[in-house]
């Protein structure tokens, strides 16, 4: 019997509606699928998201501490090029950021201590860590002293990857230690030096009073007389070495007051003329009329400026100075004298045309019993300037002209009573 056309359509209904179903169970499954991957990813994004703003908040205390800092921090890369600076970098070295990022440690070290950096980089490359006292390239040319602290760090292999950099100027820490150590030789110089007079000073006078004794005693030999001022005038030579080695280290108990440095200077030049002009050097002298007075007494501010005239016309007399290999002549010496004001304190510069001071002398003129090779005495007269200077507060310095000679420059604080 055949089927009725309408079985027959109502069969494809059906089917088809069956097919229907099964792909809308397809679909379903498909959107639960879809929803757990939108899932999962929102949880992967969510957490991205809080990462980037846990890294970003590290970053940001980082930064901060790493600028915080008051010593100069750097980082550098594995081929000792600059990734990072710190603001404390930037005030040490002179230099912005922008000026030291991507070039190499290298061009900021002192050329002094070149050979020393790269020996010590090549040991970073074997995770070496290093401490050194070195110098450090500022933007105008001049070096700093800097305790200089160096540690390799690794990428995830534990290869080298960079060094990180920690300077911390010590200039004022070279200047105490430098005190420290003058201080002790001072001391020391002390009780030398009054051994030095007690052994001397006895005997010494008891020649000088037999000397006078002869001259009385002998008066009408003339060479003997002559013979005996020559001898009276060498031991009064030592007899003054020793007053200096005492006034090296002798405690200041000097009546303080306001001087007239312009006076002084007159004063003791006018004692000095006739040594001068026999040794054939000529004074100049530059004061400033409205000098204001410093602290002190004329007295030791006098000794302060012989001993300049005296260093100076060591140096400029005998007529010849050996330059290498090259013999040079002074025939006639010159010093000059300038005086002014800078700031709050009084100016006195010495200089004079002789061959200035060597350089590896200049660190020590002013030490105890230092003396060059092409110099006489004992090496005390600048000590005792500057162990004057020093106790009135002030500062003295040596340094070459540009065109030849030494230059000596004493400053001493303004009176207090002088006024502004």
């Amino acid at each position: 019997m055949a089927a009725k056309p309408t079985d027959k359509k109502l069969t494809d209904e059906v089917k088809e509606l069956r097919k229907q179903l099964l792909h809308c169970s397809r679909l379903e499954v498909k959107h639960r699928e879809l929803k757990q991957e939108v899932e999962a990813l929102q949880v992967k994004l969510e957490r991205h998201l809080r990462s980037q703003e846990a890294l970003a908040r590290s970053e940001r205390k980082y930064r901060m501490l790493f600028n915080a800092a008051r010593d100069s921090a750097l980082v550098l890369d594995a081929e000792g090029r600059i990734i990072d600076v710190s603001q404390g970098a930037e005030k040490l070295y002179g230099r912005s950021a922008e000026d030291m990022l991507g070039r190499k440690m290298a061009d900021f070290i002192a050329p002094s201590c070149a050979s020393l950096y790269r020996e010590r980089f090549s040991g970073f490359r074997q995770l070496q860590d290093a401490d050194e006292e070195i110098q450090v390239l500022r933007r105008d040319g001049s070096t700093v002293d800097v305790w200089c602290k160096c540690t390799p760090y690794t990428d995830k292999d534990g290869c080298f990857d960079g060094v990180l950099v920690f300077d911390r100027e010590i200039t004022g820490i070279k200047l105490l230690r430098e005190q420290l150590i003058r201080s002790e030789r001072l001391a020391a110089t002390g009780q030398l030096a009054a051994s030095i007079a007690h052994e001397i000073n006895s005997p010494l006078q008891g020649v000088i009073g037999l000397i006078d004794v002869m001259k009385k005693t002998h008066g009408t030999d003339q060479k003997l007389q002559k013979n005996l001022s020559l001898l009276e005038g060498a031991f009064d030579s030592i007899r003054k070495t020793v007053k200096n080695l005492l006034d090296l280290n002798r405690p200041g108990k000097h009546v303080m007051q306001t001087v007239d440095i312009n006076r002084v200077v007159k004063d003791t030049l006018a004692l000095m003329r006739s040594d001068l002009k026999k040794k054939k050097v000529h004074h100049r002298l530059e004061l400033d009329q409205q000098l204001p007075g410093i602290t002190g007494t004329p007295q030791q501010i006098s000794q302060v400026i012989m001993n300049l005239v005296n260093n100076a016309v060591e140096a400029i007399s005998g007529s010849v100075a050996i330059d290498g290999n090259r013999a040079v002549s002074y025939p006639e010496g010159e010093i000059t004298f300038r005086t002014y004001r800078r700031d709050n304190h009084v100016v006195i510069e010495v200089s004079d045309n002789g061959p200035g001071i060597a350089e590896e002398d200049l660190q020590h003129i002013f030490d105890p019993f230092y003396t060059s090779k092409k110099k006489l005495g004992m090496g005390v007269g600048l000590s005792i300037c500057h162990g004057i200077i020093e106790e009135y507060h002030g500062t003295i310095k040596a340094r070459n002209a540009a065109g030849g000679g030494a230059v000596l420059t004493v400053e001493l604080p303004v009176s207090v009573k002088s006024g502004k």
